[in-house]
């Protein structure tokens, strides 16, 4: 199933296998900036007023909770799920350019917003590692930064010239993939002391032990994509390690191998 949000207000379901509608659209009541399923099949939605969560099968909302408009009536423009569902990562705009964690079994923030990106510029979108132990935030600042999961603290930053609007992982976790106004797409190479802290956080979650990494804030940019012509506003890896990136209405997806 694939799911897509809109200005419409409205979350559509589509059948993956026909690409037909799949039962009438889903009313959520304010303009839709990101939707994102966590791992047990839910959809977390991103709004202009609120965050809401849907069981699909039953069409039923079971949370509808403020979220950054708490905080001077700010977006929540951006979501991701941890990868055991526990807690769902929401980026603010730029009234609230912070990035906070939300408990899932009550729906309240949990422990301090991750604060990092420039005051008055949007975080565009976040996305986790499918460890759960990085997070990477793409954002008007014109930076992609990378925050340690288990301390909420950044580890990494990547520079653009221009805001960037998307950023998504490698499959093998080792990169990082962004685009925005810049119409590129840009490949960073993780520093290999934030990949040895991360793996040391996955393992030491039943040990209860971490230590921190010593790392540089601005790294080097490895390649970038130039057979795009307009602003990259999302970019993603398939299973195959293609990499494919979205365009801005009326442009065509280009797909870089």
């Amino acid at each position: 199933m694939l799911a897509s949000g809109s200005a419409d207000r409205t979350v559509i379901l589509w059948d993956t296998s026909t690409w037909q509608r799949n039962g009438q659209p889903i009313l959520c009541g304010s303009l839709i900036y990101c939707i994102r399923f966590s791992p047990t099949g839910q959809l977390g939605v991103a709004t202009v007023e609120d965050i809401q969560i849907w069981d699909l099968d039953r069409r039923e909302r079971l949370a509808q909770f403020k979220g950054h408009y708490d905080f001077n009536n700010a977006a929540s423009l951006g979501l991701t799920w941890t990868p055991d569902g526990s807690h769902l990562i929401s980026a603010g705009d730029d009234d609230d350019p912070v990035i906070r964690t939300w408990d899932t079994s009550t729906w309240k923030q949990a422990g301090d917003p991750w604060i990092g990106h420039d005051e008055n510029d949007d975080i565009n979108h976040i996305i986790s590692n499918s460890e759960g132990t990085l997070l990477a935030s793409a954002s008007d600042d014109c930076t992609v930064r990378l925050w340690r999961f288990h301390t909420g603290t950044e580890v990494a930053r990547f520079k653009h010239l221009h805001p960037v609007l998307c950023v998504a992982f490698s499959v093998d976790g080792r990169s990082i993939f962004s685009g925005g106004y810049d119409k590129k797409i840009s490949q960073w190479e993780i520093p290999e002391d934030v990949l040895a802290v991360a793996q040391s956080d996955s393992l030491a979650r039943a040990k209860n032990e971490v230590t921190t990494p010593n790392c540089d804030y601005i790294h080097a940019q490895v390649f970038s994509f130039q057979g795009c012509s307009g602003q990259r506003q999302c970019a993603f890896f398939n299973p195959t390690c293609d990499i494919y990136s979205d365009s801005r209405p009326g442009e065509a997806p280009a797909q870089c191998t």
